[in-house]
């Protein structure tokens, strides 16, 4: 490939159920769109049109190595949508109401290096009040849910994944009605599941029964979230996570938590699931 077409250079993968003459391409580049080939005997071919040439490539099928067949399953809020600025001002609405700390502008930074559990300490939230606090913050992220944005990159890579036929879910203590709306909001019907679980706790058992709901194996399942209690629930069960450090957790203690992966942006999942890095956390 000269100089000229490295624009052009393209990932391709299948797994074991995916019929050969469905090889689904996949470009690095947003201006190509995936395009789907045939296979003829041991070899496929497929082409690229550009403006006065026609690029062809082969390439020989006992050299593809298949890709793993995952179930990937989401945490929502901070993962999938970016609603970050708008928990931390719904937050400091009802501080006052149910008496516990507001956060302060200074601090939103460093709040991020805390887990949940010690935020909840920080900001000296009375532990029985939280269902009221979590049930009145659902209510008002659903009067704000038209504002909130997918996180940036992330909705071409999910649409991607959905073209290599790869099951997805979502499991979030967010209400389900806000998570249909956002996900309709943004053309992203390529969720195979959407479960809601009022758990804060023990988010191992919620993705315990959803596990058993659709008999999934857990060696197939990626869970996808960006809390270290994200990292402790995969780990009870014994299923590997990635953790993004694009949401409500730092880099630092997310790493601290030792996921099997990090993920610092929505292409190195894609990278991830077609097998372009296999690099651990």
């Amino acid at each position: 490939m000269n100089k000229n077409n490295r624009l052009h250079k393209i990932i391709f993968s299948f797994d074991h159920s995916t019929p050969l003459e469905r090889l689904a391409i996949l470009p690095y580049k947003k201006s190509i769109p995936p395009i789907l080939v045939k296979c003829q005997s041991e070899r496929v071919f497929f082409g690229l049109e550009k403006p006065g040439k026609r690029l062809l490539f082969g390439v020989n099928l006992s050299t593809i190595k298949p890709m793993q067949s995952w179930t990937l399953i989401f945490d929502f809020d901070g993962t999938i949508a970016d609603t970050h600025r708008y928990i931390v001002e719904i937050s400091n609405r009802l501080s006052e109401e149910f008496r516990y700390n507001p956060i302060a502008p200074e601090e939103i930074d460093a709040l991020k290096d805390k887990t949940s559990r010690e935020i909840i300490s920080h900001l000296q939230v009375p532990i029985f009040k939280i269902p009221a606090i979590l049930a009145r913050a659902k209510k008002e992220l659903a009067a704000g849910i038209t504002s909130i944005q997918p996180v940036r990159g992330l909705k071409e890579i999910l649409l991607q994944l959905k073209t290599l036929e790869i099951r997805m879910g979502i499991l979030s203590s967010n209400a389900h009605s806000n998570i249909v709306k956002f996900l309709q909001n943004h053309g992203l019907d390529c969720f195979d599941f959407c479960h809601s679980t009022s758990s804060v706790w023990s988010k191992n058992l919620s993705l315990q029964r959803l596990i058993d709901r659709y008999t999934i194996d857990k060696d197939q399942i990626l869970y996808i979230g960006d809390e270290t209690r994200d990292i402790t629930a995969a780990k009870k069960l014994g299923i590997k996570v990635a953790a993004v450090t694009w949401g409500y957790n730092s880099f630092r203690v997310l790493k601290a938590s030792d996921p099997d992966y990090l993920l610092h942006t929505p292409r190195d999942l894609l990278a991830l699931i077609t097998g372009q890095t296999s690099e651990p956390a």
